[in-house]
């Protein structure tokens, strides 16, 4: 009796975590997935590219102040959702600010400064494309956009003084 007592128990034990594990839905999101899933969440969604497969949506994020445009994306390989905001376009006013913004890349990891092949200085974040949901999204947002917030003093272009 006592073990078919523990039997049952296992097997009991099994069928609920079988029926838990499968309830999780770890499949990539497609483009238009991420855009709707950014309209329920309440953000304004800019379309800058509505090609199945290549879609780009800008957001709007105002964090302590500051407007955060936020480009979202799933990358080509699927792999990927990524959120980039542009920074400084100017290269000349932040050049001098470059051996700073690399060692903050240890700071804000797993995001990154990074500069494009036209000098733009660029924040972004490369995050894993499973299991995603608003509540990831809405996480990944603030942490992108505390960071360029905590950061402002190494991106932000210099009002030069007049005489």
């Amino acid at each position: 009796m006592k073990k078919l007592l523990i039997t049952l128990t296992i097997l009991f034990a099994v069928c609920i975590f079988s029926a838990t594990a499968s309830a999780q839905d770890c499949a990539p999101i497609t483009g238009s997935q991420l855009r709707t899933m950014l309209v329920n969440m309440g953000f304004t969604v800019k379309d800058l590219n509505t090609t199945p497969g290549s879609e780009q949506i800008e957001i709007k994020n105002t964090t302590s102040g500051l407007d955060i445009y936020l480009l979202c994306e799933v990358s080509p390989s699927k792999n990927f959702v990524w959120f980039t905001a542009l920074l400084n376009s100017d290269s000349t006013s932040y050049q001098s600010r470059t051996k700073d913004l690399l060692k903050q890349n240890g700071i804000v990891q797993p995001a990154q400064f990074y500069i494009t092949k036209n000098g733009s200085l660029k924040f972004g974040l490369a995050a894993e494309n499973r299991g995603v949901t608003a509540a990831i999204l809405r996480r990944h947002i603030d942490m992108v956009s505390n960071n360029i917030v905590k950061t402002k003093s190494f991106w932000e272009k210099k009002q030069s003084s007049a005489p």
